[in-house]
């Protein structure tokens, strides 16, 4: 069995790798790459996998809550490429950024089972931590 809660945070982010000529990042990123920055409402889905306890959850939303929500202070409001949290990947792109936040979470909240985050209605990225 699945659960699920959503969090919302809104921030910028350029799509740029120090790697690429500024022609080759245009090509690859469009108007993504734009400067200074562009911004989105992103959504984040944090599913947790489990069976239900004597009490008949898997885990209490709040508990999901307590976890998450420290991450979303880091993110909410910021420039996405400045933030420490992003060290690692070269790009802040949807894809590498949910596997960051994947690594982020999992230790911290049993039965993590899927992530998925939501740059708008139409766009978006699922993972299960199947890419390590």
């Amino acid at each position: 069995m699945k659960i699920y809660k959503w969090f919302e945070f809104d921030a910028s982010h350029r799509l740029n790798i120090d790697l690429l000529s500024k022609d080759e990042n245009k090509e690859v990123f469009g108007k993504c790459n734009n400067t200074p920055s562009h911004g989105h409402t992103y959504k984040l889905k944090v599913v947790v996998e489990g069976r239900p306890n004597d009490y008949g959850m898997i885990i209490n939303y709040n508990d999901i809550s307590k976890v998450v929500k420290p991450l979303i202070e880091i993110l909410d409001h910021n420039f996405l490429n400045d933030l420490e949290l992003f060290n690692s990947i070269p790009c802040t792109t949807t894809e590498l950024m949910i596997q960051v936040l994947w690594d982020y979470l999992e230790p911290k909240l049993p039965g993590l089972y899927k992530l998925e985050l939501k740059e708008t209605d139409k766009t978006g990225c699922t993972y299960t931590g199947e890419m390590k």
